[in-house]
């Protein structure tokens, strides 16, 4: 009788004073609650399965699981494909870090190195519709002054010849060289010294 008062106590002690404490009653309180939760998930597009990390019930939903896994397989191709592009002149590690940095930042933006010296040039191409401005990454190796330069060559859409724009700048030639062909996004900076910035993407 003593043992019993005793157990008694330390139930009161522990659920805050009660002293009468059915166990197999609260746990089937929880067991309904966590029923009508589950029933709820179900109808919501939800599969019986394990503890959802994402939503904190008891199964995992999986709406827009396969769509999240086709979207991680391109970006991982993208990034893969990137790499290999950087690999002349870097350690597998630099160039990952740098494709990884690349295709989640959605690209990379350069500025166009020399347009102080062709701001004439870039008032011309201000007066045309920016779609019909085809902007093109050319490497130089016969450039005297360095022949690793890449030169940003434009031309207008249905216009007569290319002009040299100006040159990515020295210390990225290493990533342009990557990507060398059509640039996806040249953009035009008006100001009190005109510029342009290109954008790469993966």
């Amino acid at each position: 009788m003593e043992r019993q008062t005793t157990e008694t106590g330390a139930q009161a002690s522990i659920y805050g004073g009660i002293q009468s404490f059915d166990k197999r009653e609260h746990l089937a309180k929880i067991k309904a609650a966590r029923q009508g939760k589950k029933d709820k998930k179900v109808s919501n597009g939800c599969k019986k399965d394990k503890p959802c990390w994402r939503c904190g019930d008891l199964m995992r939903c999986t709406a827009d699981r396969a769509s999240k896994k086709a979207q991680r397989k391109t970006l991982l191709s993208k990034v893969c494909g990137l790499a290999n592009r950087f690999s002349k002149g870097m350690t597998r590690k630099e160039a990952f870090t740098l494709a990884w940095s690349i295709v989640r930042s959605g690209g990379l933006e350069l500025p166009v190195a020399g347009t102080y010296f062709r701001q004439e040039a870039i008032v011309r191409l201000f007066r045309y519709d920016p779609k019909e401005i085809i902007a093109l990454l050319v490497p130089e190796p016969e450039n005297r002054h360095d022949p690793e330069a890449i030169a940003v060559k434009v031309m207008v859409n249905g216009g007569k010849g290319i002009y040299t724009l100006g040159y990515v700048p020295r210390t990225d030639t290493k990533v342009a060289r990557a990507f060398l062909g059509a640039v996806p996004e040249l953009r035009l900076i008006d100001g009190e010294t005109k510029g342009a910035r290109i954008r790469l993407a993966a």
